[in-house]
């Protein structure tokens, strides 16, 4: 269920500095990423310079509409908001006006969300490039076409791998191993089902923020 939240001015925003932030400009398709800096309570919310800013600086004129996504506390928090100025010194900031309203959803572990990424996996020691499909807190799917000579490696249910992907919005890779839960066939394009074993906590909450820029 989402909770709408209007009351102008007194709206509190729960948020840290250096909360990873997701934004959405009109006519950019590109994915845009950024951080919270600051902000003063029915004035003004700071941001740091988008990324990647060379892309999508002509759009960064007062008055125009960014949508900012960010998670906290295992909540997803939206709001849209206007452009009061851009700065590019003594320091690289884009100013919004406070948001009036803000749509407030719980993050939950199994919230599936819908994604193209390309991976890897790591099964019997070999490597082999994969695209995950679909994400949640829990596992993933994942897609892969086999050459005829690799038929001897794909996995079927119950065999363990590791995964290897670079979320959007992180400079490194991360490495989960999993439980193949299910297995789809058509000629030698595989689907997998995948159960995530244990998930250290950084890497957590790379799959959370994630998921939290792409839902809703």
């Amino acid at each position: 269920m989402e909770k709408r939240i209007n009351i102008g001015r007194d709206l509190i925003c729960d948020i840290d500095i250096g909360t990873k932030l997701s934004i959405k400009i009109e006519d950019i398709a590109l994915p845009i990423t950024s951080s919270f800096v600051g902000m003063e309570k029915g004035e003004y919310f700071i941001l740091k310079q988008p990324s990647p800013f060379s892309t999508i600086k002509p759009k960064l004129f007062p008055g125009n509409q960014l949508i900012v996504k960010y998670l906290s506390n295992g909540m997803i928090y939206v709001f849209a908001s206007n452009i009061i100025e851009t700065l590019s010194k003594p320091i690289r900031v884009v100013i919004l006006e406070y948001p009036a309203r803000v749509i407030e959803r719980k993050l939950r572990s199994e919230d599936r969300a819908g994604c193209s990424l390309a991976a890897g996996i790591v099964f019997k020691g070999t490597p082999k490039n994969v695209v995950i499909r679909d994400i949640n807190m829990t596992g993933c799917r994942i897609t892969v076409t086999y050459k005829p000579s690799e038929k001897n490696h794909i996995a079927k249910k119950s065999d363990a791998l590791k995964i290897s992907i670079r979320l959007p919005g992180t400079s490194r890779d991360i490495m989960i191993a999993g439980i193949v839960r299910n297995v789809q066939k058509k000629g030698l394009s595989v689907s997998y089902g995948v159960q995530f074993d244990t998930v250290p906590v950084d890497v957590q909450d790379s799959i959370k923020n994630y998921i939290a820029t792409i839902q809703i």
